[in-house]
């Protein structure tokens, strides 16, 4: 069952977060276009992306049974790959790098959500399997001394 968990856990986070994500973004910054409050939807975009991110790192944890802080690594190490591809083909279409503010605005907010979500994860799992398994201690017959044994 905990293979199970390990294995459905971290694409079920991803499908959840991104599904937060396309519907904020598809309704939200509709929305916000037709208020004409334009100057908002920075903060509305940058607010979406920094929760759905923290979402998909959080849910992770929450998922998977147990070395949590493995779990939420995979989101990350997920997340700067799909980034370096990104940024290689963007090379590779266009022949040069090249970083507007657009582009480092997103970036920066992918980890600064997925750092909120892996400090979140740490304050709520941190007794809860975030670590390694620890062996359980064995008692020793009463007549016997660890050290003397």
């Amino acid at each position: 069952m905990n293979t199970l968990r390990w294995i459905f856990g971290f694409p079920l986070a991803a499908a959840i977060s991104i599904g937060f994500f396309y519907l904020s973004i598809e309704y939200g910054i509709t929305g916000i276009y037709m208020a004409k409050a334009y100057f908002i939807s920075y903060v509305f975009r940058f607010a979406a992306i920094i929760f759905c991110f923290a979402i998909w790192v959080f849910l992770t944890c929450f998922f998977i049974p147990s070395f949590k802080k493995l779990a939420g690594m995979v989101p990350m190490a997920a997340t700067t790959v799909l980034i370096i591809v990104v940024i290689y083909l963007n090379a590779r279409d266009e022949h040069s790098i090249k970083f507007n503010q657009s582009s480092i605005f997103a970036f920066s907010s992918f980890y600064i959500g997925m750092l909120a979500g892996y400090f979140v994860s740490y304050i709520l799992f941190k007794d809860k399997g975030w670590g390694r398994a620890k062996k359980p201690y064995r008692h020793l017959p009463s007549g016997l001394d660890r050290n003397y044994g």
